[in-house]
C-alpha cells in the first residue's frame, strides 16, 4: 500500500512520465509503441492516485489568501505567458494557411457558420459541395459555433483556438501557489512548459493550432474538471453537456457519474443533471438544427470504421506515428477496434466507479468523479479508431490542471483514513 507520505511524489510522476510520453519521447520513433504503452499506463496511474487525496473544493477566489508577491508573480507569468503565446502564435499562421487539402475541419466549420449567419438553419448539416465533392458535416453544435465570430467579423479562425489553450494555460498557472514543496512547483511547471512549448513550436508534429479545433473542446474539459472541483451540480452539468456536444470522448462517464450521484443518495442533484442536459440538447441541437441533423450525427459513429480503414491506407503515418493502441490493429481489425472502443467506454468507468464505491468504505477513497473522467480520458483515446496527435492532448492537460490543484491545494491525506 502506498504511503500518505509519497502519494504527491508518485502523481507528479505520473504526470510527469505522461507529459513527456506525448511530447518529446515522440522525437524518437523507434520508441512510439514504448511511449504509447507508457503514455496509457501514466494515465491509469494518474486516475487511480487522484482518488487518494483529500475531496478538493475550488472557491472563488481560490487565491484570496495569496500574498502580494505571489500575486505579482502569476501576473508576470501570465503577461509573459500571453506575450510568448502570441509570437508563437502569430509564427504559425504566417506558415500554415488554412487549406481544405491539408485539413478540412477548419474550412467545414467555417461554411457552417456561414450558413447560420445565413439564417439557413436547417441546411447547416447538409452536404457542403465545394468541399470534397460533397462533404457531410459531422461537428457537434458546441465545436463549431465558438468560431462563430471569426466567421463573422472575418479574423483568422485560429485566434479562438489560440484564446481557447491561453485559457488552459493561464487556469494551469492560477492554480499554482507558493506555499507549496519547491520541487512539487519545479515539476508542475516543467510539465506545463513542456505541454505549452510542444503545442505552440512543434505544431508540425500535431496540427492542433494550426489546423484543428481541437482548442476549444480542450477547454471545455478543464471548465468540466473545474466544475468537478466546485462540487456544485448545475456547473457540472453545463460543462458537461458543452462537452458532450462538442466531441464523444467523456460519454462513458456520463452514466457513471449518475449512478454515483443516485448510490450517494442525491436524487435531487442527479435530477439536475439530466435535466439539464436534456434541456441544453433541445435548445442547443434539437430546434435550432431538426431532429434528422441529431439523428444523422448519432449515424456518424458507424462511419468510422470505413474512415479508418481509409486513413490506413493512404496515410498511415496517422496511426505509426501517433499515441494510443491502433496501430496494433491492421486495416482489417478495425471493426474490431471500433466495437471495443464503445464496450471500454463504457464499461471502464462503470466498472471502475462501482468498484470505488464499494471500496470507500473500507478505505480513503475521495475524489471519484474526477478520477472516473481522468480514466475514461485515457481509455477513449488510446483506443480511438484514427488517433490524430491533437487529439491526445486533452487528456494531457486535464491531467495537468488536475494534478495542479491537488498539489497545489496539500490534499494529500495517508491512505487508510477515512474520507
Amino acid at each position: 500500500m502506498l504511503s500518505g507520505k509519497y502519494l504527491s511524489y508518485w502523481l507528479l510522476l505520473g504526470l510527469f512520465t505522461e507529459t513527456v510520453s506525448a511530447t518529446i519521447g515522440l522525437k524518437w520513433p523507434s520508441g512510439n509503441v514504448f511511449f504509447s504503452f507508457l503514455f496509457f499506463f501514466a494515465g491509469l496511474t494518474i486516475s487511480v492516485l487522484i482518488l487518494f487525496f483529500k475531496p478538493g473544493r475550488l472557491v472563488y477566489p481560490q487565491f484570496r489568501d495569496t500574498g502580494y508577491l505571489e500575486s505579482a508573480g502569476k501576473a508576470v507569468m501570465l503577461l509573459l505567458l500571453a506575450s510568448a503565446t502570441l509570437y508563437f502564435f502569430l509564427q504559425i499562421v504566417r506558415e500554415n494557411d488554412i487549406d481544405v487539402t491539408s485539413a478540412d475541419m477548419l474550412p467545414v466549420i467555417k461554411v457552417m457558420n456561414q450558413r447560420l449567419l445565413q439564417g439557413e438553419w436547417h441546411s447547416v448539416y447538409h452536404n457542403i459541395p465545394s468541399i470534397w465533392n460533397g462533404v457531410q458535416p459531422i461537428y457537434l453544435p458546441a465545436m463549431w459555433i465558438p468560431y462563430l465570430p471569426a466567421v463573422a467579423f472575418d479574423f483568422d479562425m485560429r485566434w479562438i483556438t489560440l484564446v481557447s489553450l491561453f485559457m488552459v494555460f493561464a487556469v494551469f498557472l492560477l492554480l499554482l501557489r507558493g506555499g507549496t514543496k519547491p520541487i512539487f512547483n519545479i515539476v508542475l511547471l516543467t510539465s506545463g512548459l513542456m505541454l505549452w512549448w510542444w503545442l505552440l513550436l512543434e505544431d508540425d508534429m500535431h496540427g492542433l493550432v494550426s489546423m484543428s479545433e481541437e482548442g476549444v473542446v480542450v477547454l471545455y474539459m478543464i471548465l468540466l474538471v473545474l466544475a468537478i472541483l466546485t462540487d456544485r451540480i448545475f456547473p457540472i452539468a453545463i460543462a458537461a453537456c458543452l462537452c458532450l456536444l462538442s466531441r464523444y470522448a467523456m460519454i462513458g462517464w456520463v452514466p457513471a457519474f449518475i449512478a454515483y450521484l443516485v448510490m450517494n443518495g442525491n436524487m435531487k442533484k442527479a435530477g439536475i443533471f439530466c435535466i439539464t442536459g436534456i434541456c441544453m440538447l433541445v435548445v442547443f441541437f434539437i430546434l435550432p438544427f431538426g431532429w434528422n441533423s441529431l439523428i444523422r450525427l448519432l449515424q456518424v459513429p458507424g462511419k468510422y470504421i470505413s474512415f479508418s480503414n481509409l486513413v490506413w491506407k493512404d496515410n498511415p503515418g496517422v496511426f505509426t506515428g501517433s499515441l494510443g493502441f491502433a496501430k496494433f490493429f491492421v486495416s482489417g481489425k478495425m471493426k474490431l477496434l471500433h466495437y471495443l472502443l464503445i464496450a471500454l467506454s463504457f464499461l471502464v468507468p462503470a466498472g471502475f466507479m462501482a468498484a470505488c464505491m464499494s471500496l470507500r468504505k473500507k478505505k480513503y477513497i475521495c475524489n471519484i468523479p474526477l478520477a472516473t473522467l481522468k480514466l475514461s480520458l485515457v481509455v477513449f483515446y488510446n483506443f480511438v479508431d484514427v488517433p490524430y496527435l491533437y487529439l491526445f492532448y486533452t487528456s494531457s492537460l486535464v491531467s495537468l490542471v488536475s494534478v495542479t490543484f491537488l498539489i497545489s491545494s496539500t490534499r494529500e491525506q495517508p491512505v487508510g483514513q477515512t474520507c
